[in-house]
């Protein structure tokens, strides 16, 4: 899978939400299990979508796989 979420990314979000210090490890484990977990919400969203006939996923089918997924 190629990466889509950069490591320095989320060790400036953790600086700016007033963490001081995040190891390179912990910041690329977090990136590689977000990017798992966003396309697993992106897959169940677009069988949402594909089974209302529309090819385009929309907010809520978003909202519906976070909860099939019970991340929210």
């Amino acid at each position: 899978m190629k990466k889509i979420f950069s490591i320095n990314y989320f060790k400036k979000l953790a600086k700016d939400i007033g963490i001081k210090r995040v190891s390179y490890d912990a910041a690329k484990e977090l990136a590689i299990i977000l990017q798992e977990k966003v396309s697993e919400v992106l897959t169940i969203a677009n069988e949402i979508a594909k089974h209302a006939k529309r090819n385009t996923i929309f907010k809520e089918d978003i909202k519906i796989a976070l909860k099939k997924l019970k991340l929210k």
